[in-house]
């Protein structure tokens, strides 16, 4: 499944989550005696389709300032529309894609003096100039200001507002998608995603390549992530997509370095922008010439696919749960069986390791080898395995404790998370993130956390915590469904299944009864609940979960 298939599950209209959508139409004081000025909230028409209304022949300040509203929901040709109601100094320096803000918000400017407008909105959602979308939980309120001055003509305009546009939710979606740019782990042997929102339109394939080009994202975490371009790297010309061959033209500082440099550039390229369109080669071109990248060198793992049935505990046993039963994994499912594995487990991505909470605490399976235990300590949470064969436990209650254990035994201290209770950790499939769930004195938190690790790839610390917008019901377990999105398993009165796109949207997966464990597959669809029945759930369309008819007494992550 392409990245860009895998997000239009996400694109549902309950995907905006916390987003209200504006309600009816808003209005307007134009100060003094009220008068209000009609401003529809949500636009109908195709955006790519229809242009919005320009500035009427003697339009009132107010009229002005709500046409400058509502064009700004017209991205084409470079918001002229939105333009024809700026004075002609201010129409060339405002910078419509500087920041969009989700509102859901009535819009009431006030009059301020010398023909100043004032409008506060309260925003649960923004995305920056590189694309970045965040979370405002709770809203934040902006004010925003324009001036208003007469032309030559006697015709009002705008001469000063803020950069950026706002946009209802439902405008927002039909104006801006999101795209997945990658970059490397610390060892080039994963490509991670990183999931940024751009304006839709023809010019899509140079904003994608501009955002690669600038780096990973600094939330992210210095070290978490890197890119093969030189800093400074820049795009000359556009991106030219023919036959399934895309052209990038470079600046000059992408035509040194190694062949192993320039591989991993076009691999870099390559994978990003088939979040746009297909394509199957990525040429790049440095100052106009050509760069050879030979063939060769083992490419990077970015699909990060797992078994598509769930591998599970069954009295003590563990395998793959199909509808033939319950089928022990070859090399570790004898190991597994003498554990007494009462659950906790995560499967290595090869299937030849498996880290098992048992009566003796952590233990560790390999093919092969003797069981090991690498964790003793008392009230141990479910173990999580990384692609570096690390180990990742902790104590429910001392999350101060996190370490991460080599298959030797060699345990790391791996500082970072905040206090309160773990109810799960989940290192993710490319080995750069950890998934936290948390419950603290002010409630629960879904954390994101970049991973560091030393020269040696050993892990020494968690940066740039990343909340998700958890809301305030307990969290029962969480995990990875793919390289963006995570889900996480809330009680209330019904279990309900929370899906969150890291950088990106929230949406709700619909409510089951009394489930206990989750677990990711590949993409939604292929995510598992273990209710307390024992009974093994799966989506079944819309926001409905139904009985696979299978049983287990635990789930196991795969990696």
């Amino acid at each position: 499944m392409s990245p860009r298939s895998r997000w239009r599950w996400m694109r549902w209209p309950a995907a905006l989550g916390a987003l209200a959508v504006l309600a009816g139409c808003v209005s307007i004081p134009t100060g003094g005696d009220v008068v209000t000025t009609q401003i529809s909230a949500s636009d109908s028409d195709d955006p790519l389709l229809s242009l919005p209304a320009p500035p009427a022949q003697d339009a009132s300040p107010a009229e002005i300032v709500a046409g400058f509203l509502r064009a700004g929901r017209g991205p084409q040709e470079n918001y002229r529309v939105a333009r024809e109601y700026l004075t002609d100094d201010f129409r060339s320096t405002w910078l419509p894609g500087a920041r969009t803000l989700i509102s859901s918000s009535p819009l009431t400017p006030e009059e301020l003096a010398d023909n100043t407008w004032s409008l506060t909105i309260t925003s649960s959602a923004s995305v920056d100039a590189q694309g970045r979308y965040a979370v405002s939980a709770p809203a934040e309120s902006f004010e925003l200001r324009f001036g208003l001055v007469k032309d030559d003509e006697g015709q009002w305009r705008i001469s000063s507002a803020p950069d950026g546009t706002v946009l209802p939710p439902d405008r927002f979606s039909s104006i801006f998608d999101a795209y997945e740019l990658y970059f490397f782990d610390p060892g080039f042997d994963f490509l991670v995603p990183e999931l940024r929102w751009y304006r839709l339109g023809s010019g899509v394939a140079n904003r994608v390549v501009d955002g690669l080009l600038m780096g990973p994202d600094d939330d992210a975490g210095e070290g978490v992530l890197v890119s093969a371009f030189p800093t400074g790297t820049e795009r000359v010309d556009d991106v030219a997509i023919a036959d399934g061959v895309a052209t990038v033209p470079l600046s000059a500082a992408v035509g040194s370095g190694s062949v192993a440099t320039h591989r991993r550039m076009q691999q870099q390229l390559l994978q990003t922008l088939r979040s746009v369109t297909s394509v199957r080669e990525a040429d790049l071109t440095a100052n106009g010439f050509l760069v050879d990248v030979p063939e060769g060198g083992t490419p990077p793992e970015s699909a990060y696919i797992v078994g598509s049935d769930p591998v599970a505990v069954v009295d003590g046993r563990l395998g793959v749960l199909t509808a033939d039963g319950l089928n022990p994994l070859p090399g570790i499912g004898a190991g597994a069986v003498a554990q007494g594995a009462r659950g906790g487990a995560v499967i290595s991505d090869d299937r030849d390791a498996v880290a098992l909470l048992t009566g003796e605490g952590l233990v560790l399976v390999q093919a092969g080898l003797d069981p090991v235990v690498l964790d003793a300590r008392p009230g141990l949470v479910a173990p999580s395995i990384d692609p570096r064969g690390y180990v990742w436990s902790v104590p429910r209650d001392a999350p101060a404790q996190l370490r991460a254990i080599a298959a030797d035994g060699t345990a790391v201290d791996v500082p970072g998370l905040p206090s309160g209770t773990v109810v799960s950790v989940d290192v993710s499939r490319d080995g750069a993130r950890l998934l936290v769930a948390l419950d603290t004195a002010d409630g629960p938190r879904l954390i994101v956390a970049g991973i560091q690790r030393d020269a040696q790839l050993v892990p020494t610390g968690l940066v740039a915590l990343r909340d998700l917008p958890i809301g305030s019901s307990p969290i029962v377990d969480a995990a990875w469904v793919d390289g963006v999105t995570v889900v996480a398993l809330v009680s209330g009165s019904l279990t309900t299944v929370e899906a969150f796109a890291i950088g990106g949207q929230h949406t709700s997966l619909g409510a089951l009864d009394d489930g206990v464990a989750i677990v990711g597959g590949n993409g939604p669809d292929g995510t598992r609940v273990l209710d307390s029945e024992g009974n093994v759930l799966r989506p079944g369309g819309g926001t409905s979960w139904q009985d696979t008819g299978l049983d287990a007494d635990a789930l196991v992550d795969q990696l």
